[in-house]
Formats: C-alpha cells, structure tokens, sequence
C-alpha cells in the first residue's frame, strides 16, 4: 500500500482529503509540518495553510490559487477525478474507473451501467481475454442475447479509442481484453 501524507493546518481539508485518498487504497498521515513526512511516497502540502517556500520537491500543491506552473497541483475545491489525476502525475495512460464514469487520458468518459459493468470486468481479468459467454453471463446475468456484447464492446470502443489508441482487443475463439499495457500504466501511476 502506498502512504501518502497530508500537510495542512486545515483540518477539514485533511479529513476530506484522507477518505478520497483511502477510498483509493493509499495509507495516509496528517501532518502540520512537511519536516515530518520526508519518507512518504507521496506528499500534498496545502500553500493557503502553509508558506509555499517549505513545500518537499515533487509534493502536490494544494491551493485555492491558480497553478504556479510548479509540478502537480490541486485546486481547492476538487473532483475526485481531478484528485486521481493529480496523484497519477496527469498520465495519460491507464484506465481509472469512477462511479458513472472513466478515467482515461486525462479526460473523464462517462459510461452507462453496462458499459461500467463491461469495461471493469475486462479491466478485472488483468489484461487476459475473456469469453463472450463469461461476459453475457457476469455483465448480463445471462438475460441478453449473445450480440449485445459485441455492441457494447463498439460503444467502448468509440468512447475510449477516439485518441487512436487500442484499448479493447478481439480474438475470435478468445473473447475480448484490455490492453494490457494500460493496466501497467495504471498500477505505475498508483
């Protein structure tokens, strides 16, 4: 697990900060002074709280002001999907997945129901194919005819491909995959 410290006089920002952060598997440490958290794989420094000038190297700003251009920020108030971004240094490459929607690219891509169900059971499956049948039967509970998978395999496509990039594979005996290159940028990111 990776430990991510907090430092900030702000108490409400850190309880806020901690339950995203946790939600998102990191271990996290509140801290009042950046001295204390130089072991941490990742450190976001409030600068409305504290001076900007203690801030660690390479530690997310946190700030209600504009971006300074000093590495990764965070503007207050933020979105998880901003915050997931942050975190992932703004990678473009691995896929996020969020309530209703995907992180990818830097863009958030809204998904319907099935297609968050679809595209988190290949993202599951590690990068190896997955049978239409075991897809029709885990996405749909088997209640659907055998070709709406293939449909919604193409509303994936059209929404996550627009870049150019392949993100969804096909073998005809196999079934579909993820790219598994994305999933290693994705767990990098982490």
């Amino acid at each position: 697990m990776v430990r991510a410290a907090i430092v900030t006089k702000d108490k409400y920002l850190a309880g806020l900060l901690r339950l995203d952060l946790e939600d998102m598997n990191y271990e996290c440490s509140v801290f009042d002074d950046a001295d204390e958290c130089r072991d941490f794989s990742l450190i976001f420094y409030d600068t409305d709280s504290l001076p900007a000038s203690h801030m660690p190297d390479g530690a997310i700003e946190i700030s209600r002001a504009e971006q300074r251009g000093r590495g990764r920020f965070l503007h207050r108030p933020y979105l998880l999907s901003e915050l997931r971004q942050a975190v992932t240094g703004g990678a473009s490459g691995g896929l996020v997945m969020e309530d209703n929607s995907v992180l990818f690219g830097g863009e958030s891509i809204r998904l319907t129901e099935y297609e968050r169900r679809l595209l988190n059971e290949l993202i599951n499956a590690g990068g190896k194919f997955v049978s239409r049948e075991k897809l029709l039967r885990s996405v749909w509970d088997g209640k659907a005819s055998p070709g709406v998978v293939n449909v919604y395999i193409h509303y994936l496509r059209q929404k996550l491909e627009r870049s150019g990039k392949k993100v969804i594979a096909a073998s005809r005996n196999e079934g579909y995959r993820i790219n598994p290159e994305l999933l290693e940028e994705a767990d990098n990111n982490a």
